[in-house]
Protein backbone atom coordinates (compact mmCIF):
# COMPACT_ATOMS: atom_id res chain seq x y z
CA UNK A 1 0.00 0.00 0.00
CA UNK A 2 1.34 3.44 -0.95
CA UNK A 3 2.29 5.57 2.04
CA UNK A 4 0.18 8.69 2.47
CA UNK A 5 2.11 11.90 1.94
CA UNK A 6 1.87 14.64 4.59
CA UNK A 7 -0.59 17.30 3.46
CA UNK A 8 0.56 20.93 3.58
CA UNK A 9 -1.61 24.03 3.21
CA UNK A 10 0.11 27.21 1.99
CA UNK A 11 -1.31 30.58 3.07
CA UNK A 12 0.52 33.05 0.86
CA UNK A 13 -0.38 35.73 -1.71
CA UNK A 14 2.74 35.71 -3.94
CA UNK A 15 2.18 33.34 -6.86
CA UNK A 16 5.85 32.98 -7.82
CA UNK A 17 6.78 32.17 -4.24
CA UNK A 18 3.99 29.57 -4.09
CA UNK A 19 5.30 27.97 -7.28
CA UNK A 20 8.87 27.78 -5.99
CA UNK A 21 7.95 26.43 -2.57
CA UNK A 22 5.57 23.86 -4.07
CA UNK A 23 8.36 22.43 -6.23
CA UNK A 24 10.59 22.05 -3.17
CA UNK A 25 7.86 20.45 -1.06
CA UNK A 26 6.79 17.94 -3.70
CA UNK A 27 10.37 16.93 -4.44
CA UNK A 28 10.79 16.22 -0.71
CA UNK A 29 7.77 13.91 -0.60
CA UNK A 30 5.10 16.29 0.66
CA UNK A 31 1.79 17.08 -0.99
CA UNK A 32 0.45 20.63 -1.23
CA UNK A 33 -3.27 20.18 -0.58
CA UNK A 34 -4.28 23.80 -1.10
CA UNK A 35 -3.42 27.47 -1.41
CA UNK A 36 -5.02 30.56 0.16
CA UNK A 37 -4.24 34.25 -0.16
CA UNK A 38 -6.08 35.53 2.92
CA UNK A 39 -7.01 34.47 6.44
CA UNK A 40 -10.75 34.01 5.93
CA UNK A 41 -10.30 31.62 3.01
CA UNK A 42 -7.60 29.83 4.97
CA UNK A 43 -10.06 29.08 7.79
CA UNK A 44 -12.45 27.55 5.26
CA UNK A 45 -9.66 25.44 3.75
CA UNK A 46 -8.48 24.25 7.16
CA UNK A 47 -11.97 23.00 8.02
CA UNK A 48 -12.34 21.41 4.58
CA UNK A 49 -8.91 19.80 4.17
CA UNK A 50 -7.57 19.17 7.70
CA UNK A 51 -3.92 19.57 6.62
CA UNK A 52 -1.00 18.07 8.51
CA UNK A 53 0.88 21.37 8.54
CA UNK A 54 0.35 24.99 7.49
CA UNK A 55 2.91 27.36 5.97
CA UNK A 56 1.62 30.81 6.90
CA UNK A 57 2.75 34.14 5.48
CA UNK A 58 3.06 36.34 8.54
CA UNK A 59 2.08 39.46 6.58
CA UNK A 60 -1.16 38.43 4.86
CA UNK A 61 -3.84 41.09 5.12
CA UNK A 62 -7.63 41.11 5.17
CA UNK A 63 -10.33 40.77 7.81
CA UNK A 64 -8.15 38.13 9.50
CA UNK A 65 -4.43 38.85 9.31
CA UNK A 66 -1.63 36.32 9.61
CA UNK A 67 -1.23 36.58 13.37
CA UNK A 68 -4.97 36.41 14.05
CA UNK A 69 -5.16 33.31 11.86
CA UNK A 70 -2.32 31.77 13.88
CA UNK A 71 -4.12 32.55 17.13
CA UNK A 72 -7.30 30.93 15.78
CA UNK A 73 -5.42 27.81 14.72
CA UNK A 74 -3.84 27.60 18.17
CA UNK A 75 -7.22 27.85 19.86
CA UNK A 76 -9.26 25.46 17.73
CA UNK A 77 -6.77 23.04 16.18
CA UNK A 78 -3.64 21.06 16.95
CA UNK A 79 -2.22 21.64 13.49
CA UNK A 80 1.40 22.85 13.51
CA UNK A 81 2.14 25.99 11.53
CA UNK A 82 5.36 27.63 10.36
CA UNK A 83 5.63 31.33 9.58
CA UNK A 84 6.92 32.62 6.25
CA UNK A 85 8.51 36.02 6.81
CA UNK A 86 9.83 38.78 4.58
CA UNK A 87 10.39 42.33 5.74
CA UNK A 88 8.04 42.16 8.73
CA UNK A 89 7.96 45.07 11.16
CA UNK A 90 9.06 44.56 14.78
CA UNK A 91 5.48 44.81 16.08
CA UNK A 92 4.30 41.99 13.80
CA UNK A 93 7.25 39.80 14.76
CA UNK A 94 6.58 40.49 18.44
CA UNK A 95 2.94 39.39 18.05
CA UNK A 96 4.02 36.30 16.10
CA UNK A 97 6.51 35.25 18.76
CA UNK A 98 3.68 34.91 21.28
CA UNK A 99 1.80 32.31 19.21
CA UNK A 100 2.21 28.52 19.16
CA UNK A 101 4.35 28.46 16.01
CA UNK A 102 6.87 25.80 14.97
CA UNK A 103 9.41 28.14 13.44
CA UNK A 104 10.12 30.96 11.00
CA UNK A 105 11.25 30.64 7.39
CA UNK A 106 12.76 33.83 5.96
CA UNK A 107 12.17 34.84 2.33
CA UNK A 108 13.97 34.09 0.11
CA UNK A 109 14.03 30.65 1.70
CA UNK A 110 16.69 27.97 1.67
CA UNK A 111 15.15 24.60 0.65
CA UNK A 112 17.17 22.60 3.17
CA UNK A 113 16.09 24.89 6.03
CA UNK A 114 12.44 24.69 4.98
CA UNK A 115 12.40 20.90 4.81
CA UNK A 116 14.29 20.51 8.09
CA UNK A 117 11.86 22.83 9.89
CA UNK A 118 8.85 20.96 8.50
CA UNK A 119 10.27 17.57 9.51
CA UNK A 120 10.96 18.76 13.05
CA UNK A 121 7.45 20.23 13.35
CA UNK A 122 5.70 17.08 12.14
CA UNK A 123 7.91 14.84 14.27
CA UNK A 124 7.13 16.93 17.34
CA UNK A 125 3.39 16.57 16.76
CA UNK A 126 3.70 12.81 16.31
CA UNK A 127 5.59 12.44 19.59
CA UNK A 128 3.70 14.86 21.82
CA UNK A 129 0.08 15.07 20.74
CA UNK A 130 -2.28 12.78 22.64
CA UNK A 131 -5.48 14.30 21.27
CA UNK A 132 -6.61 14.10 17.63
CA UNK A 133 -4.42 16.19 15.32
CA UNK A 134 -7.34 18.08 13.83
CA UNK A 135 -9.88 20.09 15.75
CA UNK A 136 -11.64 18.73 18.81
CA UNK A 137 -13.07 15.43 17.65
CA UNK A 138 -16.51 14.74 19.11
CA UNK A 139 -16.57 18.22 20.66
CA UNK A 140 -16.39 20.03 17.32
CA UNK A 141 -20.17 20.45 17.46
CA UNK A 142 -20.13 22.30 20.77
CA UNK A 143 -17.07 24.37 19.80
CA UNK A 144 -18.90 25.56 16.68
CA UNK A 145 -21.95 26.33 18.83
CA UNK A 146 -19.88 28.35 21.29
CA UNK A 147 -18.29 30.31 18.46
CA UNK A 148 -21.71 31.18 17.00
CA UNK A 149 -23.24 32.18 20.36
CA UNK A 150 -20.26 33.79 22.08
CA UNK A 151 -22.27 36.93 22.89
CA UNK A 152 -24.55 34.90 25.18
CA UNK A 153 -24.16 33.66 28.74
CA UNK A 154 -23.74 29.96 27.95
CA UNK A 155 -24.29 27.64 30.91
CA UNK A 156 -22.59 24.30 31.52
CA UNK A 157 -25.95 22.51 31.57
CA UNK A 158 -26.79 23.92 28.13
CA UNK A 159 -23.53 22.67 26.64
CA UNK A 160 -23.97 19.25 28.23
CA UNK A 161 -27.51 18.97 26.89
CA UNK A 162 -26.36 19.77 23.35
CA UNK A 163 -23.83 16.93 23.64
CA UNK A 164 -26.36 14.57 25.29
CA UNK A 165 -24.13 14.21 28.36
CA UNK A 166 -24.48 14.84 32.05
CA UNK A 167 -22.90 18.10 33.19
CA UNK A 168 -20.22 16.35 35.26
CA UNK A 169 -19.24 13.93 32.49
CA UNK A 170 -19.23 16.69 29.87
CA UNK A 171 -16.96 18.85 32.01
CA UNK A 172 -14.44 16.04 32.56
CA UNK A 173 -14.47 14.84 28.96
CA UNK A 174 -14.23 18.35 27.51
CA UNK A 175 -11.20 19.19 29.64
CA UNK A 176 -9.52 15.90 28.76
CA UNK A 177 -10.04 16.61 25.05
CA UNK A 178 -9.13 20.31 24.95
CA UNK A 179 -6.86 20.80 27.95
CA UNK A 180 -9.18 23.52 29.26
CA UNK A 181 -12.31 23.55 31.38
CA UNK A 182 -15.47 24.74 29.55
CA UNK A 183 -15.24 28.04 31.44
CA UNK A 184 -11.58 28.56 30.49
CA UNK A 185 -12.27 27.65 26.87
CA UNK A 186 -15.16 30.11 26.61
CA UNK A 187 -13.03 32.85 28.13
CA UNK A 188 -10.27 32.22 25.60
CA UNK A 189 -12.84 32.31 22.82
CA UNK A 190 -14.29 35.60 24.10
CA UNK A 191 -10.82 37.17 24.25
CA UNK A 192 -10.05 35.97 20.73
CA UNK A 193 -13.30 37.51 19.46
CA UNK A 194 -12.54 40.76 21.30
CA UNK A 195 -9.11 40.97 19.68
CA UNK A 196 -10.65 40.57 16.24
CA UNK A 197 -13.28 43.26 16.88
CA UNK A 198 -10.73 45.67 18.34
CA UNK A 199 -8.61 45.41 15.20
CA UNK A 200 -11.33 45.18 12.57
CA UNK A 201 -13.78 47.80 13.95
CA UNK A 202 -11.65 50.69 15.29
CA UNK A 203 -14.70 52.94 15.78
CA UNK A 204 -16.65 50.40 17.82
CA UNK A 205 -16.92 51.50 21.48
CA UNK A 206 -15.12 49.20 23.93
CA UNK A 207 -18.41 48.69 25.78
CA UNK A 208 -20.01 47.35 22.60
CA UNK A 209 -17.02 45.07 22.03
CA UNK A 210 -17.50 43.71 25.54
CA UNK A 211 -21.21 42.99 25.03
CA UNK A 212 -20.61 41.42 21.60
CA UNK A 213 -18.12 39.01 23.18
CA UNK A 214 -20.38 37.95 26.05
CA UNK A 215 -18.91 40.08 28.84
CA UNK A 216 -21.46 41.74 31.10
CA UNK A 217 -19.71 45.11 30.96
CA UNK A 218 -16.53 46.89 29.91
CA UNK A 219 -14.93 46.42 33.30
CA UNK A 220 -15.15 42.63 33.01
CA UNK A 221 -13.62 42.74 29.52
CA UNK A 222 -10.78 44.94 30.79
CA UNK A 223 -10.11 42.61 33.71
CA UNK A 224 -9.96 39.37 31.73
CA UNK A 225 -8.31 40.89 28.65
CA UNK A 226 -5.47 42.33 30.71
CA UNK A 227 -5.01 39.02 32.54
CA UNK A 228 -4.80 36.99 29.32
CA UNK A 229 -3.14 39.42 26.89
CA UNK A 230 -1.13 41.53 29.31
CA UNK A 231 -2.50 44.90 28.17
CA UNK A 232 -5.89 46.63 28.15
CA UNK A 233 -8.27 46.48 25.15
CA UNK A 234 -7.57 50.15 24.43
CA UNK A 235 -3.82 49.58 24.45
CA UNK A 236 -4.25 46.55 22.19
CA UNK A 237 -6.31 48.57 19.71
CA UNK A 238 -3.81 51.43 19.64
CA UNK A 239 -0.59 49.43 19.56
CA UNK A 240 -0.20 49.71 15.78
Amino acid sequence: MEELKPQILIVEDQKLFIRDITIVLESAGYEVCGYCADGQKALEKIKELSPDLILLDISIMGEIDGIELAEYISLFYSIPFIYLTGNSDPETLSRAAKTRHQGFITKPFRPEQLIATIRIALDKVTKTESKPIYGYGRFTKIVNYLESHIDRDIKLAEMAQIMNMSSSYFCRAFQQETGLSPHQFILQLRIQKAKQLLRQTPQMPIMDVAISCGFTNQSMLNKHFRKVVGITPTQYRNQD
